[in-house]
């Protein structure tokens, strides 16, 4: 058949839908006629509404993926949506259930005892995101999501929350897709410390020591070959790379592999991920050289009162071994902000790494961060074209 289509604007030719059946044809004509009732009173020509309109859409397209979901938190919706409301009367709250929808709901940790948890994750209505954007009279600018952030963007003079030991702000929850369009000519350099969890923990149980040990050789051959290792676990466990450095990382800090709901593995990837996991020799081998090390770090980090009523040295609770490492992460970053400081390098925090308006000599930034933390560190980065 003959593929059909669906002409939301004339005067915008980029946003003609096309559908191969008429499966898919009646999918969209129906979540479009359900559109048109959900906004038919609203008065698109109010500036004050175009504003908001604005706003909403391009956020939507710097953060959220139109075919998989990612993780979100309540207040960033809130920041920008405004009301949660449900009656119907609040143009903020009809953008979000038609914009945004919701794929996983707030889960709560079994180790906190709910106190914590993970956020709900969203992917984006790609018709509604199509339909209101013939809505908008104008363009859609890079900086029209935050409003409340440009005097940051124009100085390039961040403020960020400082929590848990890391720095945070709302720019660094851009999609990775989107990152690169939107620092274009502000900070267009990237760097990322190479393996930053395994490397800062490894020196820092090896600091204990006093010397290199045996007993942590898997971590380093992790380190040196990290891209083959994750293929390879990828493909035993049947997830993509990037999950597979997900499971490997949260290792590192505490999670467990195991056939149980509290074991965070286990509850994303399902239990024939896990037994693929646990047949896995390599990966065995490095959990215990893991173990090892944190019974190392234990006896560095850990007060001799703490290990005294304890009757441990070894850091147990996932929540701390995050802790620890933050605390290393910092030390890092800190010194490298001193250093940016002092050869008035414009740069954003993006925790385990930064964003830079320009070309960095980076032996002599590993050298300063080496002499300030003690800490040895690689960083690998880019210039976004």
């Amino acid at each position: 058949m003959e593929p059909r289509h669906i002409v939301l604007d004339k005067s915008l030719g980029d946003l003609c839908m096309t559908f191969r059946n008429n499966a898919e044809y009646e999918i969209a004509r129906s979540r479009l006629d359900r559109l048109d009732a959900v906004f038919r009173l609203t008065k698109f020509a109010d500036p004050r509404v175009q504003r908001l309109l604005t706003r909403c859409l391009s956020w939507c397209d710097l953060n959220l993926h139109r075919a998989r979901s990612r993780p979100i938190y309540a207040d960033q919706l809130l920041a920008v949506f405004g009301t949660t409301s449900t009656t119907g009367t609040r143009l903020g709250a009809k953008l979000r259930r038609s914009l945004v929808v919701q794929t996983k709901k707030y889960r709560v940790s079994d180790e906190t005892m709910g106190i914590e948890g993970w956020p709900s994750e969203y992917r984006l209505d790609q018709y509604a995101w199509d339909w209101l954007r013939t809505k908008v009279t104008g363009d859609l600018e890079r900086d029209d999501a935050y409003p409340d952030l440009r005097e940051q963007l124009d100085s390039l003079e961040f403020s960020y929350k400082d929590s848990a030991n890391r720095y945070w702000h709302s720019l660094q929850n851009l999609k990775r897709e989107s990152k690169a369009s939107f620092w274009r000519g502000r900070l267009p350099y990237n760097y990322d410390v190479v393996a930053c969890a395994p490397t800062l923990l490894l020196q820092l149980a090896e600091r204990s020591l006093g010397h290199q040990t045996v007993l942590l050789a898997d971590i380093r051959a992790y380190i040196d070959d990290r891209r083959a290792f994750r293929e390879r676990i990828a493909a035993v466990a049947g997830i993509t790379v990037d999950e597979a450095k997900g499971v490997i990382n949260a290792l590192f800090n505490g999670a467990k592999i195991c056939r149980n709901r509290f074991s965070s593995v286990y509850r994303s990837h399902g239990v024939e991920a896990v037994n693929a996991l646990l047949k896995d020799r390599e990966l065995t081998d490095l959990r215990r050289a893991i173990r090892v090390m944190w019974r190392y770090i234990g006896k560095t980090c850990l007060s001799n009162a703490w290990r005294k009523r304890m009757g441990y040295s070894q850091v147990r609770r996932s929540t701390s071994k995050w802790a620890i490492y933050y605390q290393c992460e910092r030390q890092v970053l800190d010194a490298a902000g001193r250093w940016f400081t002092e050869r008035g390098v414009k740069h954003f925090d993006e925790h385990d790494g930064f964003r830079t308006d320009r070309s960095l000599d980076l032996a002599s930034l590993v050298a300063f961060i080496k002499a300030e933390t003690g800490f040895v560190v690689e960083f690998e980065g880019n210039h976004d074209a």
